[in-house]
């Protein structure tokens, strides 16, 4: 944060605080922004997530947890979204609003209410249902000052329209670069397969499951964003391969990159679409080959051919035909590795802090009250 800007507090609303992607993120500038003056206050579900892991800042939580069934679903969503409204149309007028999302919708219409200044970061490209998806855009177009996307795909295919925008890639974490662990040797003729993923079906869980089975020579693991009993549950009544071991949420995944040859992302195109792809990213930083789904932004992170491929989890034959390409040439794989880690040390943490931190530090000055200032086009005027 740019010093005159160190007194404005920073205000971040994420709505279901868990061990995926988007909160990793948003803990990771937090983290930085408290560590540099910042006066920082988060709101988010009092879930258990890794948002926990920031230290020194002010908490808001609240309860809130999806509920499998639609209807429930989108009941508790909707009271949420009342409770932030009333919680952010009340806050001081000196501060920030750092929306992580586009979910938290009251949040945004809260802030705007009391007149402040928002900036959203963009980790999706649609919601469900279709309804939703369209009401949470055109709050996020009309009531942000700034939308941050965390790849050029998420700006593209979002259908967001803004006149200030930027895309700024996610980054591997300080912390993370520093709990990196020694590499294990690979065993000659024997890969350790990793994918990391929430317990959901476009998550690619069955096609993991099915490669296990093509290739019964190697080792696969499979670290799932839940518990021991979803993960049983999902997996009820399968046939489950000797070579295939099931790990529940792990707060601390570097032995498991340490051990491992490959990593790889099998998400269903047609079902899911990669924004970002943290697991991959963290996979290359250990000098890992990532094989990953041809579309989304986890594209953009890999370059076919040279740090991993580009695959269909749907063409298992292809993902056979990849792997067994990396296990039996020595020469391939220490070049796709080495391409990996070089790749990865692109996404720079500074580089990605120092970018957010000019954003919000462009927002507290445009919306700075000025002497016969206009209102913002999206400000509601009350």
């Amino acid at each position: 944060m740019r010093k005159d800007d160190l007194n404005r507090k920073v205000i971040a609303v994420h709505l279901y605080n868990d061990y995926s992607g988007s909160p990793r993120i948003l803990a990771q500038w937090l983290q930085h922004a408290q560590a540099n003056g910042a006066k920082v206050e988060l709101h988010t579900s009092a879930t258990g997530g890794i948002l926990d892991e920031v230290n020194g800042i002010a908490r808001r939580p609240f309860k809130y947890s999806p509920h499998p069934w639609l209807f429930l679903r989108l009941l508790r969503f909707v009271q949420i979204q009342l409770l932030l409204f009333f919680r952010f149309a009340r806050l001081k007028k000196n501060a920030i609003v750092y929306v992580n999302t586009i979910l938290p919708i009251g949040a945004i219409l809260g802030a705007r209410w009391a007149k402040l200044p928002v900036v959203c970061q963009v980790h999706e490209v649609a919601v469900r249902p279709r309804s939703l998806d369209r009401l949470l855009k055109w709050a996020v177009s009309r009531y942000c000052d700034q939308l941050i996307f965390v790849s050029d795909y998420v700006e593209k295919a979002s259908g967001i329209q803004h006149s200030n925008t930027h895309v700024i890639a996610n980054a591997l974490s300080p912390a993370f670069v520093n709990g990196m662990v020694k590499k294990q040797e690979k065993v000659e003729g024997r890969f350790r397969l990793l994918m990391l993923a929430s317990i959901r079906s476009y998550k690619g869980l069955d096609q993991f499951r099915e490669l296990a089975m093509s290739l019964p020579e190697h080792q696969f693991e499979l670290v799932l964003n839940g518990t021991q009993s979803e993960a049983d549950q999902y997996f009820l009544d399968q046939e489950m391969p000797q070579n295939l071991v099931l790990y529940p949420l792990q707060k601390n995944v570097h032995a498991f990159y340490a051990k491992a040859d490959v990593v790889l992302n099998l998400s269903l195109p047609d079902a899911w679409v990669e924004t970002f792809g943290m697991t991959a990213l963290e996979g290359m930083a250990y000098g890992l080959p990532v094989i990953v789904p041809p579309i989304g932004g986890i594209a953009e992170l890999v370059v076919h051919g040279e740090s991993g491929f580009h695959c269909d989890a749907y063409d298992i034959d292809g993902l056979v035909k990849r792997l067994n390409q990396l296990a039996v040439s020595p020469e391939t794989y220490g070049r796709m590795s080495e391409a990996a880690q070089s790749r990865a040390a692109k996404y720079d943490f500074e580089e990605f802090a120092a970018a957010i931190d000019e954003c919000v530090a462009e927002t507290a000055i445009a919306c700075r009250p000025k002497s016969g200032r206009q209102p913002h086009k999206g400000t509601m005027v009350v």
